[in-house]
């Protein structure tokens, strides 16, 4: 069994409770879902059909602690093999129950996923979206138990068929993207039309990744292993897709995941025991893009020795309030008042040093500032 995270951010609950998707290679026709409820330091096999041979599906989310999903297929080309399914569970995942195929889009012909990469699906809320390599995108807006699949237009080629990766930044706005040739397409509707965005060209666009805390950037790289572990071109969009910008990383990272503007990780080649292996972001992207400042949020006195006040967009309606540490750790975790006025955040119990500040709103919005305790 080869072990694979997709979107490790996602079914990761707490500092204690995550789950992790196994998949068999080469075949990739059933797969195992471990559970971890006390840190990592013992992982439980949770049951379900898709340890059975034929079976497999390809990405796993959950909302909560209770509400998760397994959906989707490999995509071998192999259609007893890339058959889609999608399984629920409410219950942590002690019980898997698969949502009937007659209660689903018909799937196409070898509708599969690929399983390079980490950024298969994107969820916001209740919502989640996964696309495929039939070009379409599947879409849940109450946690799996209905779904709508749309065509894309993106039809990618022969040899990389259909789509690659897919993300929002909110409950209507996002990006999809096929691998080779690498294009891309957008939807500000929330994925039921889908128009052509300028083709981001080189690298392919194999992964793309909303950065949260920001308006209209993301992050797009190739989602797949290099044979060296040398520098490779990125792309960059800081207004949805409009236009793009090539840059080249050293080394070359088939796996990013960004937290916020500030803090991202990434996974690459391990060519020798002192080069290669999880990589942390060090610089700022696309922080406050943009200049309206009916999208940002004000935080004073900054720095603060205790409680600082905040000043919400008043057009977002705000639901969790986190605070995270220089090594991306979240400290702190507060739910948020839909309110115009100026409130407090009681920050005594955080050490001193720099934080980021991450505001969750109901439409799927991040936004995201610096703060500092002293």
């Amino acid at each position: 069994m080869l072990v694979r995270t997709t979107r490790a951010r996602s079914h990761a609950q707490d500092a204690q409770t995550a789950w992790t998707l196994l998949l068999n290679t080469p075949e990739q026709d059933r797969v195992k879902i471990l559970k971890t409820s006390d840190g990592g330091a013992n992982w439980v096999d949770q049951p379900g059909e898709f340890n059975i041979a034929g079976f497999a599906f390809a990405s796993l989310h959950f909302f909560n602690a209770n509400d998760g999903l397994g959906f989707g297929s490999p995509g071998t080309g192999d259609p007893t093999v890339d058959s889609l399914r999608i399984y629920r569970t409410s219950n942590g995942g002690n019980t898997w129950l698969r949502v009937p195929a007659a209660s689903l889009p018909a799937p196409a012909a070898a509708e599969g996923q690929w399983v390079f990469g980490d950024n298969r699906c994107e969820a916001r809320g209740d919502t989640l979206w996964f696309c495929t390599r039939a070009g379409r995108v599947w879409r849940t807006t109450d946690k799996g138990i209905s779904w709508q699949a749309f065509t894309t237009g993106l039809l990618g080629s022969n040899n990389y068929p259909g789509l690659a990766s897919v993300a929002f930044e909110n409950h209507l706005r996002g990006i999809a993207t096929s691998y080779a040739p690498s294009q891309a397409v957008r939807t500000e509707d929330g994925g039921e039309t889908w128009t052509p965005s300028p083709s981001p060209g080189s690298p392919p666009a194999g992964d793309i990744e909303y950065v949260p805390g920001t308006t209209g950037t993301y992050f797009v790289n190739r989602g797949n292993l290099n044979a060296s572990n040398t520098s490779s071109p990125y792309l960059i969009t800081h207004d949805s897709g409009e236009t793009w910008v090539s840059v080249n990383y050293s080394p070359a990272l088939p796996v990013v995941e960004f937290l916020s503007p500030t803090v991202a990780f990434a996974g690459g080649n391990i060519t020798s025991p002192a080069v290669g292996g999880i990589y942390e972001w060090n610089g700022v992207v696309g922080i406050h893009d943009g200049d309206d400042s009916a999208d940002r949020i004000s935080a004073f006195p900054n720095p603060s020795s205790g409680n600082i006040m905040l000043q919400l967009p008043h057009h977002l309606r705000a639901q969790r309030i986190n605070v995270i540490d220089a090594s991306g750790r979240t400290v702190l975790v507060r739910s948020a008042v839909h309110t115009v006025a100026p409130f407090a955040l009681d920050l005594h119990s955080l050490r001193d040093g720099l934080y980021l500040l991450q505001v969750e709103f109901s439409d799927g919005t991040v936004l995201t500032e610096r703060i500092a305790k002293n």
